[in-house]
């Protein structure tokens, strides 16, 4: 009589691992994962999603029928520290193997070089806490974890706050475990959207399942951290409203910042491929530890065909459309004052403000009140998260004036209607407007400006909106620019290249695995 075989172990053909975004979120790589897996219905996914917290969240997408699981994990979960959980203490053999390898790691320190980085301790920390070997609990909590603390402190920032190093300790330290702690769903491929937290819990998959694993990133994680860690009010430091990341800042922020380009250079250590949408994107990359022969570039696509179809509208005024969530990295206020002095010139001029305004809503107060200090409240309006596609036939121009970005969806979808394009010279944007080396010979299909350079973007719009024959010539650019190389098929080729690749790989692996328990 044959033998039975094993069932399935896998639940899903790909993990995606994500962090603060699909499908609680809209937004730019919120909307790419949903097109990427309805655009791969042949792949059963799983979804692995980091949230900071608990709190009831309301799905703003539609889940496609291939998704078959969505786990959650959580950064600061006070369920995974009560000490009834975790009998285990931390002897003094198991203390000296974590002080040796958490001294080989900067997680807290002032480090700043990732190729310093020691990979295989962060495999063996992994392996340990998986098999319960150390708890959090007791890394956390024990009165050698807070020995541990006070030798690091001294060899590694003894001019600082102890009780502020004290907490940073504890909070960076909470949010790494609950994330390595978490049960990992069995898949045949695992692929995180950026490094960070959803990093480590690809890399940690990696290690623990054997399953490939590729990193995407649409921008840059430690940077973008970077930039929000320069300017948090929540980090203890003498510090000023800041539009970019200070070279000099203080050690609390420096820790942070260290621990981001750490977590980065273990998720590029473990990765297969190492993805990106554009090559600017690469050397921050390898900056951070990216082995140059993994690394590979797959710009964004978009459905040309149906946005292009869209009507646009005739309008007697002109209409200026900025697009996303109204958060600090996207620079809202800059645009704002921008818009000051278009109006000086085009008074008649409509504004719409499209985008979430709940993720950060200091900061939207905070423009809220500059459109009135600047009397603008008559000409903007603050739509709120709305259906784009009803709002891109309105507008003359689309502007981003953002600090950080990767590859802007906005700005493809609005060049597929023929609208020009004014955005800050980040990330893919300038490549966008003015072309890479094969496709520079269709012209400009927008203008780029500097970073928070309010009086620059207000001089490319007066100049877009002053020239019809300008933005009738930019328009048409950009369309053939997203028609000929950006065209949403050209994605979901090179994606499910990959994807079949490598769960083909998996399968070949267990396969093989499992003839040899036979013999």
């Amino acid at each position: 009589m044959p033998k039975k075989e094993p069932e399935n172990p896998y639940e899903s053909d790909v993990c995606l691992i994500l962090e603060g975004t699909y499908p609680y979120v809209r937004g730019g790589v919120s909307s790419w994962v949903h097109s990427l897996i309805l655009g791969l219905p042949e792949f059963s996914f799983s979804i692995l999603l980091i949230l900071p917290d608990r709190k009831e969240r309301k799905m703003r997408y539609e889940v496609p029928k291939n998704v078959r699981h969505l786990h959650s994990v959580y950064l600061q979960d006070p369920r995974l520290f009560k000490k009834k959980k975790f009998q285990k203490t931390l002897g003094s053999e198991k203390y000296q193997d974590f002080w040796e390898m958490h001294t080989s790691m900067p997680f807290v320190g002032q480090n700043k070089n990732p190729e310093t980085v020691n990979c295989p301790a962060f495999s063996q920390i992994t392996q340990n806490l998986d098999q319960k070997k150390w708890s959090p609990s007791s890394l956390l909590f024990s009165t050698k974890s807070w020995d541990l603390m006070l030798r690091l402190y001294e060899l590694r920032s003894p001019d600082v706050s102890f009780t502020d190093y004290y907490w940073t300790w504890r909070y960076l330290h909470a949010g790494i475990f609950s994330v390595m702690e978490k049960p990992l769903p069995r898949c045949r491929l695992y692929h995180t959207i950026s490094t960070g937290y959803a990093g480590l819990i690809a890399a940690r998959a990696q290690i623990l399942t054997g399953s490939p694993m590729l990193v995407t990133e649409h921008g840059i994680y430690s940077k973008e951290r970077k930039i929000e860690i320069s300017r948090a009010s929540w980090i203890y430091e003498k510090s000023r409203e800041r539009f970019m990341a200070e070279k000099e800042m203080g050690a609390f922020k420096q820790i942070w910042i260290n621990a981001f380009r750490v977590m980065s250079a273990f998720c590029y250590e473990q990765s297969s491929e190492i993805i990106t949408l554009f090559e600017g994107n690469q050397r921050l990359q390898m900056e951070d530890g990216a082995p140059p022969g993994k690394l590979k570039v797959i710009p964004n696509g978009v459905e040309y065909d149906r946005i292009s179809a869209l009507p646009r509208e005739s309008r007697s005024h002109a209409t200026i459309g900025f697009a996303g969530r109204v958060v600090s990295i996207k620079d809202v206020k800059t645009f704002i004052r921008a818009i000051r002095l278009i109006v000086n010139v085009h008074p008649d001029t409509k504004i719409l403000i499209m985008g979430p305004t709940e993720e950060e809503e200091d900061y939207y107060e905070e423009c809220v009140q500059l459109v009135k200090n600047l009397d603008l409240e008559k000409c903007i309006e603050f739509t709120g998260n709305v259906n784009l596609m009803e709002y891109y036939p309105k507008l003359s121009v689309l502007v981003l004036t953002s600090i950080s970005e990767g590859q802007p969806l906005v700005i493809l979808e609005a060049q597929c209607l023929g609208i020009p394009v004014v955005a800050s010279d980040v990330g893919a944007c300038r490549e966008l407007l003015e072309g890479r080396e094969e496709d520079a010979q269709l012209g400009h299909s927008g203008i780029v400006t500097g970073l928070a350079d309010p009086e620059g973007t207000a001089l490319a719009v007066i100049s877009i909106l002053g020239d019809p024959k300008k933005a009738r010539k930019m328009g048409e650019a950009g369309k053939r620019r997203m028609k000929q190389f950006y065209d949403m098929p050209l994605l979901f080729k090179q994606y499910q290249k990959l994807y079949t690749q490598y769960c083909d790989r998996s399968r070949s692996a267990a396969a093989g695995s499992h003839q040899v328990s036979r013999e």
